[in-house]
């Protein structure tokens, strides 16, 4: 078993039946095999009573299965965060088995009721729990993939946020690509060898701003860049408010190397905000976009 955790507060176990595995270490952007990139919730927040559609982005799976769920409090990374509460405590505690699920967040008054029981419950060490006196609480989802004898879990918290600081996730609208300067389409078949630099294409407006306890602030953004071919010469570009470093325009631009024709490479980015946003697009044979 093998505890990995993203940037963004994804946490997640693989476990398989692998005997043999490489030793050599891969860079966490380069995609091998079976992997689960990211959790998103739409909206990325919820208020009581209200809903979000979660949806995985899973690569190299041909037919994966799914098994969701959630919890108020869990039981802990030696436990694989399996819920502390049974499921007679919970209303509806599996989500459901498809790629895409619907989490509803129960009404104030039921909201309060399991705010209480939470409080009380235990907990071991590193497990999860939902703080209803903390400024942004959080309920935990937790989605379970198999792929053949491979499995992943992986926690994804989804904030409670009050109405009118409401969360919006952030947008990619396209990645542009050149090649010694021509323009070059990622969504041909084979993406050409040399280092294609890269620009993201994402509105200004994706860095929300919002209010916190010591005044107005604007989100932070980072975007993680993987790729199953070649490499890329930043694993992770970033655009923090007021840094002379991590600029918006520092945000949007990465290079990709392939010192070799990789007819089906794929490039898949994931970019986050620091309040729960999540969104990605695909390039390359993985096609399509989110």
């Amino acid at each position: 078993m093998n505890l990995r955790t993203p940037i963004g507060g994804l946490w997640v176990f693989v476990s398989s039946l692998c005997v043999s595995c490489a030793s050599d270490f891969t860079p966490y952007n380069e995609v091998e095999g079976f992997r689960l990139l990211a959790i998103a919730a739409d909206p990325p927040d919820l208020v009581p009573g209200s809903h979000a559609t979660l949806s995985a982005l899973v690569v190299d799976a041909p037919t994966p299965s799914y098994r969701w769920r959630w919890c108020p409090v869990t039981l802990g990374p030696a436990a694989e965060h399996e819920c502390a509460f049974s499921d007679d405590e919970l209303a509806t505690p599996a989500l459901g088995s498809t790629a895409t699920v619907t989490l509803r967040l129960p009404e104030q008054r039921d909201l309060d009721t399991l705010c209480a029981a939470a409080a009380t419950r235990p907990a071991p060490r590193g497990g999860l729990r939902l703080d209803c006196a903390s400024d942004r609480p959080e309920v935990f989802v937790r989605l379970e993939v198999m792929n053949g004898d491979e499995r992943i879990v992986a926690i994804h918290p989804v904030p409670i946020a009050l109405r009118s600081q409401r969360n919006t996730n952030p947008t990619i609208t396209d990645v542009r690509a050149t090649l010694a300067g021509e323009p070059i389409d990622l969504g041909r078949t084979k993406i050409p060898v040399g280092s294609i630099d890269l620009e993201l294409v994402v509105p200004a407006e994706s860095a929300e701003r919002y209010e916190r306890a010591d005044g107005a602030a604007k989100e932070i953004l980072r975007a993680t860049w993987f790729v199953d071919s070649g490499e890329t010469e930043t694993v992770r570009t970033a655009f923090i408010p007021d840094d002379a470093v991590a600029t918006f325009d520092s945000l949007l631009r990465n290079t990709w190397r392939l010192d070799a024709p990789a007819p089906n490479a794929a490039l898949y980015l994931v970019l986050r905000d620091d309040r729960g946003g999540v969104r990605w697009l695909r390039r390359g044979h993985g096609g399509g976009e989110r």
